[in-house]
């Protein structure tokens, strides 16, 4: 496929706290991963999908929707109904002053090249169940230091590398237990050239 569609939703009942890098991780980890795919994100404004004529706080709309555009997405956001009749318009106008805001910058947003000098890796299905949180865990801490990082998928983990060899100074294997030989050999050459794998 050449593009991925994912979601940024809340849903009542999810454990708190909201994970607010909802947006910018489903944008990084496919767009920084493969360079030949592009990812739509939707936010989802409503709070759930029983109470789908409700809509999230207007600054965590504003906080997905930004996310997306600084990940190197296009603006994708979601009601359920018709706009002008939707009971909950707080989402919705916060919503447009970011498409306007978007619209009147168009040439500085969506034909981002990295620079990252980090890349962190995202954990397949086999890796340990802890493995998804140290992830997470790395990836805020790279996200609130404002340090410029790429996500690259552990299945996907040789082509990514690939990509990015020549500006990397780390890679971030969080409880990666196993790669593919090929994967392997390319860490090392990494290390050899001074990449710090941590």
């Amino acid at each position: 496929v050449d593009m991925v569609r994912k979601e940024s939703n809340t849903e009542l009942g999810r454990p708190l706290p909201v994970w607010l890098y909802q947006t910018s991780e489903n944008v990084q980890s496919l767009e920084d991963a493969w360079q030949d795919k592009t990812v739509s994100n939707c936010c989802i404004n409503a709070v759930g999908i029983d109470v789908r004529f409700m809509g999230v706080s207007p600054h965590l709309t504003a906080a997905r929707l930004f996310g997306g555009l600084a990940a190197g997405t296009g603006l994708d956001f979601c009601i359920i109904g018709d706009f002008p009749e939707y009971p909950d318009q707080a989402g919705i106008r916060r919503a447009a002053d970011v498409f306007r805001f978007a619209a009147s910058h168009e040439r500085e947003y969506g034909c981002f090249s990295s620079l990252a000098p980090i890349a962190l890796v995202k954990p397949d299905r086999f890796s340990p169940p802890d493995a998804h949180e140290a992830y997470l865990g790395c990836f805020r801490a790279l996200k609130e230091r404002h340090v410029l990082f790429d996500v690259l998928h552990a299945e996907h983990l040789d082509e990514g590398l690939r990509h990015a060899r020549s500006r990397l100074r780390a890679v971030l294997l969080p409880d990666l237990t196993r790669v593919e030989p090929k994967t392997g050999a390319m860490l090392a050459e990494l290390r050899r050239a001074g990449t710090h794998l941590i």
